[in-house]
């Protein structure tokens, strides 16, 4: 069973890699002739872009009231570290989120949804470069609508434009990558000739590995071989700053969340057991925090010390999946749109009622239509197996 497994596997891996080499081939040609990105419709709010700071922001837009609250608290944590915002929407927005993006944005480009993120920020990109240059930029910020802000993000917008090259995240696993749902460049990276040429070059496909190998790993490579270094804010030393002082309530929730990362840090964290039990022999064995403090003989600081641990293992690891609840409910970190698919729905509401409770109620929603959709029906998860996403 082992073996037919392995081979299944390596047949998808093949066809993944052939789909993607021919259509990749494909573009490389027709990319040259490419002048309008995908974008059918532009709305201009202000004339002149110049000389300042842009974020394009990258949106597949939701009807669901939580998503028009996630964009209102990215934008206006921009707007407030006095970026210029410029919309690219893979869809056509409703009324209410239009409304504000009017209200808000300097520029609002509709486009085909093609290309992911990346193609999305391909076309904002390309549009600057072409109505104003680049080199003329003082800084560009790319952000997609992956991250859900249930906070204000002007904290985090301010941090992460303090180097020349700065993410949210860095993954160092398998292949060193600035995760793309949010970037920061500084106007030395956007006067460089390979930089512009990537994004002139890039080809938007709609699979997902394809925008991870050439889009996020290809474009750090290039800003690497440039000299340059990220700089992610989520980093050990913001871990080492902030967690030691997170209270013994937030300790008693994070316990329960993603377990297995305990288990693979080699700490005994309260409630962790090896494997799937039925739920009633999981939950009838689970104390509360201070008998399982007594019981594993942990006191709050050895347990904090655990959780650090754990945490700064994985910092640069998969992050925003694998300690992501953990960093949202310490730190306020905003949470990828698929988080589901790594921490059980209950602890995800149960974090956000703890830390956002305005908000859980909304949050449970959108949550579980994104589950619901994902798990349409076997037909549509071939569609998506085909194209990287399960």
């Amino acid at each position: 069973m082992k073996k037919i497994r392995t081979l299944l596997w390596l047949k998808t891996w093949v066809s993944h890699l052939l789909k993607l080499f021919v259509l990749q081939n494909i573009g490389n040609v027709t990319i040259k002739f490419v002048k309008k990105f995908g974008i059918i419709s532009e709305k201009i709010l202000d004339g002149d872009l110049r000389g300042g700071k842009i974020a394009i922001v990258a949106m597949y837009p939701d009807t669901n009231p939580l998503y028009l609250v996630s964009m209102q608290n990215l934008i206006n944590g921009l707007l407030a570290n006095e970026f210029k915002v410029i919309a690219v929407t893979n869809r056509k927005p409703n009324d209410q989120l239009m409304s504000f993006l009017e209200n808000s944005c300097s520029v609002i480009l509709e486009r085909k949804n093609r290309g992911r993120d990346f193609g999305a920020y391909q076309a904002g990109i390309q549009w600057v470069s072409q109505h104003y240059g680049l080199s003329n930029i003082e800084r560009l910020n790319l952000a997609n609508d992956t991250l859900i802000w249930l906070e204000d993000a002007t904290e985090i917008v301010a941090q992460t434009m303090k180097s020349e090259w700065d993410s949210l995240y860095l993954n160092f696993e398998v292949h060193t990558h600035a995760q793309s749902f949010f970037l920061s460049f500084s106007s030395a990276i956007l006067k460089k000739e390979r930089f512009v040429r990537f994004w002139r070059n890039y080809v938007p496909l709609n699979y997902r590995r394809h925008a991870i190998l050439k889009g996020e790993v290809l474009l750090s490579e290039v800003l690497i071989k440039e000299g340059f270094r990220c700089k992610p804010y989520v980093d050990q030393s913001l871990l080492m700053n902030e967690v030691s002082v997170f209270s013994k309530e937030i300790v008693g929730i994070a316990s329960l969340g993603n377990l297995p990362i305990a288990q693979e840090g080699g700490i005994p964290m309260p409630g962790a057991k090896q494997g799937r039990l039925s739920p009633r022999t999981e939950v009838e064995e689970l104390a509360s925090l201070e008998e399982l403090l007594v019981d594993l003989e942990l006191d709050e600081e050895t347990l904090r010390n655990g959780f650090l641990r754990v945490l700064n293992q994985y910092c640069n690891s998969q992050a925003p999946h694998r300690i992501g609840l953990h960093l949202y409910l310490i730190l306020g970190i905003p949470m990828k749109s698929d988080i589901y698919k790594c921490y059980p729905l209950s602890e995800i509401t149960r974090a956000v009622k703890f830390r956002n409770p305005e908000l859980h109620v909304l949050f449970l929603e959108f949550m579980s239509g994104k589950i619901q959709t994902y798990m349409e029906g076997s037909k549509e998860n071939r569609k998506r197996r085909a194209i990287s996403e399960i």
